[in-house]
């Protein structure tokens, strides 16, 4: 609002949003998910956009089995990385030629185990309920993609990457409440108000990428 900024969301559940990159859990949702990008791929040649924003539940070493090749079949661990990477600069490249900026969003924490319900709880009991996640346990899962981000400020000129974790994390673990405002709706997904907290607390401390 402050940047007077219209935004327009296109999201697949469980489909990554790069180009050229087969993606699913099964070879057939990889097409699926293909075919969507494919789409919002057209769509951001077609039109004007100052902006793209590329943000998701960015895999880690876990997610192997989630990316085929061209003739459906798994890749191999070796290539895995690079894979991604690959996918990366070919999406960002594409958004950088139709005369949009780029804007890179990293993958939140998660709540870890614990329910959205758990701080509420804590104070309806009085007693500590271990709402938040271990950063160890956030760290260990970004492991692949911090490497990837470091790879791409190298490699594509002004790319502003946003890490949303900042706002949230320190040393030693992960908070699941700021401000007093709940921030997830379930265990991996951010609810409404604690969207715009986030948001606020970011203003605050950076300058908005518009």
């Amino acid at each position: 609002e402050r940047s007077n900024v219209s935004i327009m969301d296109y999201t697949m559940d469980e489909c990554l949003p790069l180009f050229d990159l087969n993606w699913g859990h099964n070879q057939y949702y990889s097409q699926i998910c293909r075919q969507r990008n494919e789409v919002i791929e057209a769509y951001i040649a077609d039109n004007t956009f100052d902006y793209v924003i590329i943000a998701g539940h960015w895999p880690g070493q876990y997610a192997l089995s989630y990316v085929f090749d061209e003739a459906g079949r798994s890749i191999q661990a070796e290539q895995y990385e690079d894979h991604i990477y690959n996918s990366f600069i070919t999406t960002l490249t594409m958004i950088k030629e139709s005369g949009a900026e780029p804007i890179l969003m990293k993958d939140m924490s998660p709540s870890g185990h614990a329910s959205p319900k758990c701080h509420i709880k804590e104070a309806v009991f009085d007693r500590p309920l271990g709402c938040n996640v271990a950063y160890s346990h956030v760290q260990k899962r970004d492991q692949m993609m911090e490497r990837i981000f470091s790879r791409l400020e190298n490699q594509v000129v002004d790319l502003k990457i946003i890490d949303p974790k900042l706002l949230v994390c320190d040393e030693k673990q992960c908070l699941s409440i700021l401000d007093n405002t709940p921030l997830f709706l379930d265990r991996n997904h951010l609810n409404d108000m604690g969207s715009r907290v986030l948001g606020q607390r970011y203003l605050e401390v950076s300058e908005s990428p518009f």
